[in-house]
C-alpha cells in the first residue's frame, strides 16, 4: 500500500467515511416539524410525520433532535406570533368578538404572558363569637365583603 493504514485511510481522505449518509431534510419536511411542533405535538409524534428516503420509515428522535433543532425551537413562537397577529388584524378590522377577546387578555407581570385570570380574596370574616365563615369574592369587593 501507500503507506497509510486502511483503516484511517478514511478518516483522512474522508472518500468513503463508511456507515449511513447523513439524513438531509426537505424544505416541506421542515415547515411541518415547524408546523407540528407549534401545535405542541410531541416529538415522538413528529417523528411520525417525517418520512426518511432512505429507509421509507419515520426517523427516530435522535434524527429529529440533529435534523430540525431549530425549527422544533421556534415553531411554539412562530404559532404564538401568527395567531396573535390575526387576532390584531380582525380586531382592528372591526371584528367586535376578536376586540372583546384582545381587551379581556391583560398582559401579565415580568413574566410577559397573556392572561385572562381573575384574582380572589379569600377572607376568614367572623360571623358569630362561636364561628366563623368563608366568603370569597373578587379582590376589586374584598373591601365591601368586611
Amino acid at each position: 500500500m501507500n503507506g497509510i493504514i486502511p483503516g484511517k485511510q478514511n478518516r483522512a481522505n474522508k472518500k468513503h467515511a463508511g456507515g449511513m449518509p447523513k439524513f438531509e431534510p426537505t424544505d416541506e419536511q421542515r415547515q411541518t416539524v415547524e408546523r407540528a411542533a407549534g401545535f405542541g405535538l410531541p416529538q415522538d409524534k413528529i417523528c411520525q410525520l417525517v418520512v426518511s428516503d432512505r429507509t421509507g420509515g419515520p426517523i427516530d428522535d435522535d434524527t429529529l433532535r440533529k435534523a430540525f433543532r431549530a425549527e422544533l425551537d421556534r415553531g411554539m413562537a412562530v404559532t404564538h406570533y401568527k395567531v396573535a397577529n390575526s387576532l390584531v388584524d380582525n380586531a382592528l378590522a372591526g371584528n367586535v368578538t376578536a376586540q372583546i377577546w384582545f381587551t379581556k387578555r391583560k398582559w401579565v407581570g415580568r413574566k410577559r404572558r397573556w392572561s385572562s385570570a381573575r384574582k380572589v380574596a379569600l377572607m376568614l370574616c367572623p360571623t358569630t363569637k362561636s364561628s366563623k365563615s368563608l366568603q370569597i369574592g373578587p379582590i376589586s369587593s374584598a373591601s365591601r365583603l368586611m
